[in-house]
């Protein structure tokens, strides 16, 4: 909005980050919270950007907002590259600096204003900002997607029409309203160990289909536009880490993290789902799961994993969304992608990533 302060724009854009995880960032910035992010938000009009305590928030938050979007709610893949690949791939993620667009790169790391965005036609991935040191080249791609937003709809704003009368035989009335956003998919290649990250955005309330499309049209761009010269949908196909077994060993591993979410077979042909209530609760100490899995035997193929840290109200999750179709045929078939949440930043980023790849 126009008579926003910077600080309040940048508390909009951040709106992206779940309410949970931003509270303690906040806190950090000395920002008091009401109820979420709007009253938060509203709150701020009163800040003069003359004031110290305007300009710490805003420099601290904008700082956690640059790493937010770089790992914050990302669906992950991950490519092995053979080492005589690795020096092409850089070099060519290097070259992009001299390709990057217009269309959100002015204005990052904050997302284009919702008039731009609203103007933005389609949803093409845009090359929008490309980092190099000593380890890594990081690139960054922006596109407009839409999520779908749950809201209570409330029934006296039907009062004035007779048409909606029958509407009060209801006690409750829901709508879902189609909300646009910026984007920000990450394309990482590790230097030194060859290790590619395509970390993808999946906010709360994404689309299905475009969680199942971007993944695709992320390699698409790279192949068909950016580095025509690399085979890179044979490099990608032969190189892609297979998540399905860590879902298995995590499991097994009794003392990493805390299960909440399990779908799995058992011996006898069922298909079953376990979930605990709260997240702090490790499904494989429970009861009565585990008395079921110690006589029986199970076989997970979906799990979802929490890392508790002491003092903190949220933690950093991981999701391997495996399918009982994976069992399926004359070998155990590959998932591609995992999704990691709530990551205040680079710091639980890294420790999700690692947890994952030591069972692998």
């Amino acid at each position: 909005m126009s008579n926003e302060n910077e600080l309040q724009v940048l508390l909009r854009a951040a709106k992206r980050i779940p309410w949970s995880v931003a509270r303690p960032l906040l806190d950090q910035c000395n920002i008091n919270q009401s109820t979420g992010w709007v009253p938060t938000i509203a709150k701020l009009s009163s800040w003069s950007s003359t004031e110290k305590r305007f300009q710490d928030a805003l420099q601290k938050f904008k700082s956690i907002f640059m790493e937010h979007i770089l790992v914050g709610e990302k669906m992950i893949m991950w490519f092995t590259l053979p080492k005589p690949e690795i020096k092409n791939f850089a070099t060519a993620l290097s070259a992009l600096s001299g390709r990057i667009t217009k269309t959100y790169s002015g204005a990052y790391p904050l997302p284009v204003s919702d008039e731009i965005l609203t103007k933005i036609n389609g949803n093409e991935q845009e090359l929008t900002k490309v980092e190099e040191d000593e380890k890594f080249v990081t690139v960054v791609f922006c596109s407009k997607r839409t999520i779908r937003q749950r809201e209570n709809i409330p029934q006296d704003r039907f009062d004035s029409d007779p048409s909606f009368d029958w509407i009060r035989e209801y006690q409750q009335v829901i709508g879902y309203k189609r909300i646009e956003f910026q984007s920000y998919d990450i394309v990482v290649l590790n230097k030194e160990t060859g290790l590619l990250e395509f970390r993808i955005d999946v906010p709360d309330g994404l689309l299905k289909e475009d969680i199942a499309n971007c993944k695709n049209l992320l390699a698409q761009k790279l192949r068909d536009e950016l580095l025509p010269n690399i085979d890179i949908s044979n490099v990608l196909r032969e190189s892609g880490v297979n998540f399905f077994p860590a879902v298995d060993r995590i499991y097994n591993a009794k003392r990493e993290g805390s299960v909440f979410e399990l779908y799995f077979t058992a011996v006898t042909g069922s298909n079953n789902f376990g979930k605990m209530r709260s997240k702090e609760k490790d499904l494989r100490k429970e009861s009565f799961h585990k008395a079921g899995a110690d006589k029986v035997g199970i076989s997970p193929y979906r799990i979802g994993i929490v890392w508790k840290s002491l003092g903190r109200i949220f933690h950093p999750e991981l999701h391997l969304p495996g399918s009982i179709k994976l069992f399926s045929g004359p070998k155990i078939q590959s998932l591609d992608v995992a999704f990691i949440r709530n990551c205040t930043g680079l710091g639980d980023y890294l420790m999700v990533s690692s947890r994952l790849l030591k069972y692998l």
